[in-house]
């Protein structure tokens, strides 16, 4: 177990106030008398304040002295001449690092963090500053606890150098802050029930996680707009084309057990590629969407597959073996086009391979090894009773309507028929967080970060890769059969995840962006999620008016 050590030589509670431009003046307010020595830092201090690239004005700084004779100088600053929004005081920790030992005392380095916007005032006081080896990697790592201004909780944020030389902020994992273990989750439902009744949708959950903890959760709405049945935390929702990655995760599991190989042909497992231009086509096509394969099967399959005696099995291996004996669509590998039946192909290739439906080996390899007991198939709960949300589309008078049992064919599943509780789903985005991040779960780590790097059109293995509006990664999946609309992103920048499910439709998404971007507002230093002109991961709609969309 690592130690952790903290600094609790603490020397004095600093505060610089800027008078005019280009002037500072530190003063101390001592918790305990410093020593002369120490008071002959104050010139230095000062003028290495003057010397940043701002002036920031300081709420609150903190000067820590170590054994060695070092000095570190943490400060919650605040500057009107960094890059202004509106109703916002951007704000950053800041660090000077001081060496006394010899004669004079020098500078060792500063740190000039990014502006951070989440505040609607300048930073409060420091709440905690520890030293520990946070990434194991045999250097000490300075982890800086500060509340967040009108959030409970605090942001944190580590500086590694273990010499102080540059201070440079990275991000290494990071504990909570200590002063709030035992503490439960923040409650969402407030902003989910403003957003909710806002958008005029039914129902919105949610929940903000890091690598090792739920930070805040919550939920508003009715599961069916006719009743008056509160959704809950415990309900099950369905997530759409999110299923994605689930299958990817299951392919990535079986190939590191040996069972399955990426690099497996379609002309290795389907007939009907042998000898066309499909024949050495990899798995991992499949995955990418580069496989040449199209979109969706026509739209007659989606009326018929309904109708036919046959199991989902036999179905998607039908549907699957007709479009290979058409031909690509495009050259396999020039281009990507998002293909739900690339995903149908792919479930039926490890199915033809280990023997087992797609849904027994999702079951058996990630959703019991994750723990996600809750996740199940096709849309939750009763057509006779409202005992789960129901999914929602809007009729000809652009009323929102419930559709119990509504979802696209069964066989359609390794492309997007999943339901589960929201905590459930965040666990597994948990996991995929934290292997970003470097820590083995159900996959080594390295297979996790395999997973999210994108390809053609940014896309990885069932992730797309972006960037957000402050040009920090995001690793994310949507998901929609038009009656419900999910979102799972990951920004292992910060250390952050975000996942947020609607049965308000498909149409739902841009109030669940909106929501996102006040999420990332409140949860991250800064940005908001990226909005694409047009929504590739939507499926395909059928035009019966008894049935709805699909």
């Amino acid at each position: 177990m690592l130690r952790t050590v903290r600094v609790s030589l603490l020397l004095a509670v600093a505060t610089a106030v800027v008078t005019t431009p280009g002037s500072a003046q530190l003063t101390l307010e001592p918790e305990f008398e410093p020593t002369d020595e120490e008071l002959g830092l104050l010139p230095l201090l000062t003028e290495q304040l003057l010397s940043w690239p701002t002036t920031p004005n300081y709420t609150d700084a903190r000067v820590f002295r170590f054994d060695d004779g070092r000095y570190v100088v943490v400060g919650n600053a605040a500057s009107d001449e960094w890059t202004p929004v509106p109703g916002r005081t951007p704000w950053s920790i800041q660090m000077i690092g001081l060496d006394v030992a010899e004669n004079p005392p020098h500078l060792l380095g500063m740190s000039v963090g990014r502006p951070l916007f989440g505040g609607r005032g300048p930073g409060a006081p420091i709440d905690e500053v520890i030293v520990e080896d946070f990434d194991g990697d045999g250097d000490l790592d300075l982890f800086v606890c500060a509340p967040w201004p009108g959030m409970r909780r605090p942001h944190t944020v580590a500086f590694e150098q273990p010499e102080w030389i540059t201070l440079d902020q990275t991000s290494v994992h990071t504990p909570g802050c200590p002063s709030l273990a035992g503490q439960g989750p923040d409650d969402l439902s407030p902003a989910l029930e403003e957003a909710r009744s806002r958008a005029g949708i039914p129902a919105l959950v949610a929940t903000v996680i890091s690598s090792d903890s739920v930070l805040a959760e919550g939920v508003a709405g009715v599961r069916d707009v006719r009743f008056e049945e509160p959704a809950t935390l415990e309900d099950l929702w369905h997530i759409g084309s999110v299923t994605k990655s689930f299958t990817s995760t299951l392919a990535s599991k079986l190939d590191g057990d040996g069972d399955f190989s990426w690099q497996l042909t379609l002309g290795e497992v389907f007939p009907e590629a042998e000898g066309t231009d499909f024949d050495t086509v990899p798995a991992t096509a499949l995955a990418r969407h580069i496989s040449g394969l199209p979109a969706n099967p026509d739209q007659q399959w989606f009326f018929s597959t309904r109708a036919s005696d046959l199991p989902p099995v036999d179905q998607r291996r039908e549907v699957v073996g007709q479009a290979l004996a058409e031909g690509p669509t495009y050259p396999p590998g020039s281009r990507m086009l998002y293909s739900n039946l690339g995903y149908m192909a792919l479930g039926s290739v490890l199915e033809t391979r280990l023997g087992d439906p797609w849904q027994v080996l999702l079951r058996t390899h990630v959703l019991r090894p994750m723990g996600l007991s809750t996740a199940g198939f096709g849309p939750p709960g009763s057509e006779e009773v409202v005992d789960q949300p129901r999914g929602h589309v809007r009729n000809a008078d652009g009323e929102l309507v419930p559709v119990p049992g509504l979802d696209n064919p069964a066989a359609l599943g390794p492309a997007g028929t999943l339901h589960m509780s929201v905590r459930d789903l965040a666990r597994y985005a948990q996991q995929h967080l934290a292997g970003e991040r470097g820590t083995n779960g159900l996959l080594p780590a390295e297979q996790f970060q395999r997973l999210h790097r994108g390809g053609l059109g940014d896309y990885g293995f069932g992730w797309v890769e972006g960037v957000d509006a402050s040009g920090r990664r995001l690793i994310w999946h949507n998901g929609s059969n038009t009656a419900w609309y999910a979102y799972v992103g990951l920004m292992p920048e910060v250390d952050r995840a975000f996942v947020i499910v609607t049965n308000g439709s498909g149409d739902a998404r841009p109030a669940v962006h909106a929501l996102l971007d006040e999420l990332l507002d409140q949860w991250t230093p800064r940005g908001s999620s990226p909005k694409p002109s047009s929504d590739p991961l939507s499926l395909p709609r059928q035009t019966d008016p008894k049935r709805g969309p699909t």
